[in-house]
C-alpha cells in the first residue's frame, strides 16, 4: 500500500511538473516577442479557422508555437473576432500584437498616386497594371457606366473623366474599381463643395467648373501660372472669344493621338475642339486639382486674353493680339529663351 502511494505521489509530481512546464512554456510564448526585420506579409483568406492562421503564422515565422497561439486565442475569447485579408506585419511583435492586429482588420494597403492632369485614359492605363485592384483592367468601362456615373452627384455627367479627385490614396488587396471610384468621387465632392458658392455667384455650375478646370490644369501645371491661366480663359468667355486651348483638341482625338498636333487638327470639328466651337467643351479633359479649381473662383486681376509658352515651363501672358503674336515670335518662332518685354 505504502509503495503504491508513494508510485501515485511520484506520478502526481511528474504530471504537476509537466503542466507547470507547460504552462511556464505558454506563459513564456506570450511575453516572447519576435523580431521581424522586413515586411512579412499573410494573406488570411475567407473562411479560414485560428487554427488555420496559427499555422502560416508559424510557417512565416511570425510565432514559435501554433498550439500555443490558439491556446491564447482561446484563453482570450478572440475566436468570434478573425478578420480575413492581406496583413503585413514588420518590428518587434508580441503573439498578442499579431492576434490584435488581425481582429482589428489592420489589413496591408497599397498606395496609388493619381497626378493632377491625368485624364481617364492614363487612370486605365495605370489600375490596368496594378494587380491588387481588382478589374483593373475595366475602368473604362465603370467610368462610362450609367449606374456609375448616377451616384456621381453630377446629373448631367455622361463620363466620370474630371469628376475624380487626383490624389494620393491608399487601398487593400483586391480592391474593385467601383470602389476606387467611390472613394475618388466622394473626396472631389468635399473639394468643389468648399466653392460651390463663389462658383453659383460667377454664373458656373460644378460641372462646368471642373470642365474649365480640366483645360486650365492641362495648359499648365505650373500651380502658380493657374490662376492666370483662368483669367485668361474667364476674359475670353465673357467676350464671347473661342478658348483655342489645344489640349482640347488633343483629348478629341484620344485616345489615338500620336502627340503631334497638326493645323488639320485645329481645324477639324468635334465636341471637343475648343478652335471651332464657342464655349467649354463637351466633357472635362482630365482631372483636375484643387489650385485649377480654386484658381476659378481666385483668379489673377488682368485684362489677358493670350498667352504662350516661354519654353520653359511657364508662359508670357497678353491684353492685346499685337503682343501676343510678337512673344509667339520671340519664343515659338525664334527660340529666344530670354525674358519678352513688349514695346509698340
Amino acid at each position: 500500500m505504502r509503495m503504491i502511494l508513494i508510485i501515485n505521489l511520484v506520478l502526481l509530481i511528474a504530471v504537476g511538473g509537466y503542466f507547470f512546464f507547460k504552462y511556464k512554456q505558454y506563459q513564456d510564448f506570450k511575453q516572447t516577442p519576435v523580431e521581424v526585420q522586413e515586411p512579412v506579409t499573410v494573406v488570411i483568406e475567407k473562411g479560414s479557422s485560428w487554427k488555420q492562421v496559427a499555422a502560416r503564422l508559424a510557417e512565416a515565422k511570425l510565432i514559435t508555437s501554433e498550439r500555443y497561439f490558439y491556446y491564447m486565442i482561446k484563453e482570450k475569447e478572440l475566436g468570434k473576432k478573425l478578420k480575413t485579408g492581406e496583413f503585413e506585419f514588420q518590428g518587434k511583435l508580441f503573439p498578442e500584437d499579431i492576434a490584435q492586429l488581425i481582429i482589428e482588420g489592420k489589413v496591408k494597403l497599397y498606395t496609388i498616386t493619381i497626378p493632377e492632369g491625368f485624364n481617364k485614359y492614363d487612370l486605365a492605363a495605370l489600375l490596368a497594371r496594378l494587380d491588387w485592384v481588382r478589374d483593373g483592367n475595366e475602368f473604362l468601362k465603370y467610368c462610362d457606366a450609367p449606374r456609375i456615373l448616377r451616384e456621381l452627384g453630377i446629373p448631367e455627367a455622361v463620363t466620370c473623366e474630371g469628376l475624380l479627385f487626383p490624389s494620393t490614396y491608399k487601398f487593400a488587396r483586391n480592391v474593385s474599381v467601383e470602389e476606387i471610384i467611390d472613394v475618388m468621387d466622394k473626396r472631389m465632392q468635399e473639394v468643389i463643395g468648399k466653392y460651390r458658392d463663389r462658383l453659383k455667384k460667377i454664373g458656373l455650375s460644378p460641372m462646368q467648373a471642373l470642365t474649365l478646370a480640366s483645360v486650365i490644369e492641362k495648359e499648365s501645371g505650373v500651380r502658380d501660372e493657374q490662376p492666370h491661366i483662368a483669367s485668361v480663359f474667364l476674359n475670353r468667355l465673357k467676350q464671347g472669344m473661342k478658348l483655342q486651348s489645344d489640349p482640347t483638341v488633343i483629348y478629341g482625338l484620344l485616345p489615338d493621338f500620336d502627340g503631334n498636333i497638326t493645323r488639320k487638327h485645329l481645324e477639324t470639328d468635334h465636341p471637343h475642339s475648343t478652335y471651332t466651337r464657342q464655349g467649354l467643351p463637351a466633357t472635362p479633359i482630365c482631372f483636375p486639382g484643387e489650385n485649377a479649381i480654386r484658381g476659378i473662383v481666385e483668379p489673377t486681376q488682368s485684362e489677358d486674353i493670350f498667352f504662350v509658352a516661354t519654353g520653359a515651363g511657364r508662359h508670357h501672358f497678353s491684353k492685346t493680339y499685337e503682343e501676343h503674336n510678337a512673344a509667339v515670335e520671340h519664343y515659338q518662332v525664334k527660340g529666344l529663351r530670354t525674358p519678352f518685354v513688349w514695346k509698340k
